[in-house]
C-alpha cells in the first residue's frame, strides 16, 4: 500500500487507531476474568428495565445501549430484574443456567425485545 496516498500516512493511521482503541474500547481491569460464552436468553419489556447486580444493587439497562452486569444467581439459577414496578426473573437453559456470572444485556431501542447473553467467568 502506499501510504503517500492515505490521508493520514502510516503513522497518522497508527495514531488514529491508538486513538479508537483509547476512546472506544474501555480498558480490561488488571484483574479481569475471560468470559465464557454460555448460551442467550429472551425476554419483553415494555417499560424501564433494570436488573439485580451481585451486590444487590438495581442496575438501569439503556435502551439501545449493551449492558455487562455481574449477576448473583439463587439456588435455581434465576437472575432478577424490573420492568418498570413489576418484579420479574429469568435463568438459562438446565445445562449452563447454574454457571451464569455475567450477562450482557440489550434492551432494544424500537421493540420490548430484551437479549440476555450469559457468560461463566474464569480467573
Amino acid at each position: 500500500m502506499n501510504t503517500e496516498k492515505t490521508r493520514y500516512g502510516a503513522a497518522g493511521a497508527a495514531a488514529a487507531f491508538s486513538l479508537f482503541l483509547v476512546c472506544v474500547l474501555p480498558a480490561a481491569p488488571a484483574h479481569a476474568a475471560q468470559e465464557i460464552w454460555l448460551g442467550s436468553e429472551s425476554d419483553h419489556c415494555g417499560g424501564v428495565l433494570h436488573l439485580k447486580n451481585r451486590n444487590n444493587q438495581w442496575i438501569k439497562i439503556e435502551r439501545g445501549n449493551v449492558t455487562n452486569v455481574d449477576v448473583a444467581i439463587d439456588g435455581n439459577g434465576y437472575w432478577y430484574w424490573r420492568c418498570g414496578s413489576s418484579n420479574e426473573k429469568s435463568r438459562g437453559t438446565p445445562n449452563y443456567r447454574n454457571r451464569v456470572k455475567r450477562l450482557r444485556v440489550l434492551h432494544s431501542e424500537n421493540s420490548r425485545d430484551i437479549v440476555f447473553d450469559c457468560y461463566d467467568l474464569l480467573k
